[in-house]
């Protein structure tokens, strides 16, 4: 075998060769193996499956594996297997075993059994880091990928057995959505960039120090989905309700509902698995409702909720804004105030928090929420400049209730808060990106196959942002690139690259606590 041979003609080689004579793959596998001396990994560790607490050990392994991408006439398997270090080839082993262990419902007879449930869902999750987002590009993404696959990743079978976009999609209704939930609560939703380095790159707001964190949640119709049966194609087969931490961009936690008003049932349904404590929590006005601000308190947090003509509000939003009212036309308010500013293309925005103590609601009105500590209201002005010149300009004005405390850091807590939440609208729209994801254009009925989508999309979705800012950091950008960019320049990195940004996010329950 001529060692200059590129990976490409390599793969090309070997997918001609399955197609004259299937059974001779397995001796072309082994030439490969004992030509460069490689083992396959055929177990796991048995006993140490922790992955080490984050602190950037892994950025000497991507770098080194920048070189190797550099290197257009090596042959990418073997130099990567080469340069890895053992603490990343630990990590991706520990990796597989967290995802192993997580994905119990497997109702295969095991001794028949040719992709495990884990292989197959890390393929999955670097194609889709590359953007390919269809069974079909997940199945060409393995077959183009098979010789790094099968160097790196535990039971990656023989190639006589190459992945189809049928096996694929018959695997993706076999996860249960409890467990894709848990890997996406568990290991995938805390981010290894701190906020200083968000803020950096332009990814975040400068803030002041000690904020909460701020939390989300809101549902998303997944518009290509359908009910089997349902002659209406405007009755959706899933809508996803995700909780999201709007200050860190992630993910923390996502399921589906059949209906749009089952939103905040999702949310309380969510609830015993996520760590809440000591955030803030906010939905829409939708949701806004006493089942949902009483779970909020109970588990630790706080609650920031808009209030409108309905769940309930009607005449606890009429009775604030009179109380605004009121307290306009005093001379001297007795309200705290705080305003931000925030210049655009073509327009300034500003927003303007005014915080009243709870002590002014009267206790006559039907109020259905307890441990209300104050009242908001919140201003939006937007003035739109065209060379240099005022043309237009829009205000919109919305009421809050909070159980955060009447004072100053109250003031500055919600208005970051108010900020941050929108970052859940921003969230859903990379997922519905043609360009990104465009989960819009996911056609099924099958719930499980659904819900699973959604939760593997949010995982990704996740690692993606991580990688965005990584990459602005390295290269000193003020801006990060956009998501379709950074799938574009992950595609044609190698698979050893993918796997060490995948296990650089990854973190268990034990490193989050040390971190």
């Amino acid at each position: 075998m001529n060692s200059s041979i590129t990976l490409a003609q390599l793969s090309t080689k070997s997918k001609f060769k399955r197609k004259l004579q299937p059974y001779a793959y397995d001796s072309y596998e082994e030439e490969f193996r004992q030509k460069y001396g490689l083992q396959q990994q055929q177990s796991l560790p048995p006993s140490d499956n922790s992955i080490p607490s984050h602190d950037w050990s892994l950025d000497d392994d991507l770098d080194a594996l920048e070189r190797n991408h550099k290197d257009r006439e090596a042959l990418v398997a073997q130099m990567d297997y080469e340069t890895i270090s053992s603490s990343a080839l630990k990590s991706i082993l520990s990796c597989m075993a967290h995802i192993r262990d997580t994905l119990k419902t497997d109702p295969r007879d095991q001794s028949k059994v040719i992709y495990p449930l884990d292989m197959v869902l890390i393929v999955v999750l670097l194609a889709r880091l590359s953007g390919k987002n269809t069974a079909k590009a997940i199945a060409s993404y393995y077959k183009e990928h098979y010789l790094e696959l099968q160097c790196l990743l535990p039971d990656v079978p023989s190639p006589r057995y190459m992945l189809s976009a049928t096996t694929i999609n018959t695997l993706m209704r076999m996860f249960s959505e409890e467990e894709i939930q848990a890997l996406l609560t568990t290991y995938f939703s805390a981010p290894p960039a701190e906020s200083s380095e968000m803020i950096q790159c332009n990814d975040q707001r400068d803030r002041p120090e000690g904020l909460k964190d701020t939390l989300g949640f809101d549902g998303q119709e997944m518009r290509g989905s359908f009910v089997r049966g349902e002659q209406s194609r405007k009755k959706k087969g899933a809508h996803g309700v995700t909780v999201y931490n709007c200050t860190t961009k992630a993910a923390l936690g996502c399921t589906s509902v059949s209906k749009k008003n089952q939103e905040s049932k999702a949310f309380l349904s969510m609830l015993p698995n996520l760590s809440i404590h000591g955030s803030v929590i906010m939905s829409d006005a939708l949701n806004s409702s006493a089942d949902v601000s009483t779970a909020i308190i109970e588990h630790g947090a706080d609650f920031l909720l808009p209030i409108k003509q309905n769940a309930g509000n009607k005449e606890l939003v009429n009775h604030v804004e009179a109380i605004y009212n009121r307290e306009q036309a005093k001379p001297n308010k007795d309200w705290l105030t705080k305003n931000y500013v925030e210049k655009g293309h073509g327009r300034v925005e500003s927003w303007t928090i005014e915080l009243l103590p709870s002590s002014k609601l009267d206790p006559r009105i039907n109020n259905q929420h307890q441990h209300v500590a104050s009242i908001v209201r919140y201003t939006k002005k937007c003035d739109f400049i065209l060379n240099g010149t005022e043309i237009r300009s829009t205000t919109s004005t919305r009421y809050y209730i909070s159980s955060l405390e009447f004072s100053n850091a109250s003031v500055d807590q919600i208005l970051y808060s108010v900020l941050d939440y929108w970052g859940v609208e921003a969230h859903h729209g990379v997922l519905d990106n043609p360009n990104v994801f465009n989960q819009d254009a996911i056609q099924g009925c099958n719930p499980r196959f659904l819900s699973n989508t959604l939760g593997i999309n949010k995982i990704v979705l996740n690692i993606l942002r991580s990688v965005r800012a990584y990459m602005a950091m390295k290269k000193a950008n003020k801006t990060p690139d956009s998501f379709a960019s950074i799938q574009a320049m992950l595609s044609s990195r190698s698979v050893a690259f993918l796997l060490v940004l995948l296990v650089r996010y990854i973190r268990d329950e034990e490193s989050q606590s040390n971190s």
